[in-house]
């Protein structure tokens, strides 16, 4: 039996619903869309009128009832195949969906509904690879049971080679560490600010570091290095975004984060500073 999702902390109601907004742009950014009565009760919540953990079971039961059957690794498997069903090239999941267009569903529904939550979190004192891990995990735990966890196959997309899997802890801690060594970029202004984290939002892209959701992810962890910062990164137009985003993340894979630094600075507001976590 699933336990039931904590309540997040409370958010008045109109920041409630500008991080729905937001979320909704971080999932069309990755192609996705989440389904209209699944927003419809995220309103409903902004406004008072469901409780978290009731929004959170119904999303959760709704797709969980359209499984036909648990995917399991079969004997004989190799390595490069643990993510995928041999049978259906599906990745594997905790819901049991065997077709890609319901996991996809399902995966964007509960990633936004997690990244909802996740925005009402005060910043981290430290912002690392353990950090961008559990960020992961809190956002597809209900997904795939390698939420969290560094990838161990290799992938590309578009002609882009990402990090090795060998490759992906060590390089993670020096990028880490030398964004601690620029205070995660707090007390800097706006332009600033942007700029530096369009640089590392386009390195830390390169890892790649999990097998999927990377981009979702990464979002929210530069939020949080935002919120820490005394700012809110705020994304608007996901689908008229996308193609930005991709051609930002391109020309930082070339050296030129000066178009994801551009994107950065048109989506950050200043903010009220949130208490951080011990």
């Amino acid at each position: 039996m699933r336990r039931a999702a904590p309540n997040p902390p409370a958010m008045d109601t109109m920041r409630c619903h500008a991080a729905i907004d937001s979320a909704l742009a971080s999932m069309a950014i990755e192609g996705g869309q989440v389904a209209p009565e699944v927003e419809a009760m995220a309103r409903r919540h902004a406004e008072g009128q469901m409780a978290w953990a009731t929004l959170h079971r119904h999303v959760l039961e709704a797709h969980a009832a359209t499984a036909p059957g648990t995917a399991r690794p079969r004997a004989g498997e190799c390595a490069q195949d643990l993510y995928s069903d041999l049978r259906t090239g599906v990745l594997k999941n905790r819901l049991g969906l065997q077709q890609a267009e319901l996991l996809s569903a399902a995966e964007f529904n509960l990633a936004f509904i997690a990244t909802i939550a996740l925005k009402n979190t005060p910043p981290p004192k430290v912002v690392d690879i353990a950090f961008f891990r559990a960020i992961h995990k809190a956002l597809f735990k209900n997904v795939y049971s390698w939420a969290g966890q560094i990838r161990t196959v290799s992938i590309t997309k578009g002609g882009t080679v990402f990090a090795f899997p060998a490759c992906i802890e060590g390089e993670g801690r020096k990028l880490f560490k030398a964004m601690a060594q620029e205070n995660y970029l707090r007390g800097l202004n706006a332009e600033v600010f942007a700029a530096r984290a369009g640089h590392y939002l386009g390195e830390i892209n390169m890892l790649h570091p999990f097998r999927e959701g990377n981009g979702r992810a990464q979002r929210m962890v530069f939020e949080k290095i935002a919120q820490g910062a005394g700012f809110e990164l705020l994304w608007r137009h996901g689908a008229a975004l996308r193609g930005e985003m991709i051609a930002a993340s391109q020309e930082a894979a070339d050296g030129d984060s000066s178009r994801m630094a551009e994107l950065i600075r048109a989506h950050l507001h200043k903010a009220p500073t949130l208490a951080r976590a011990d």
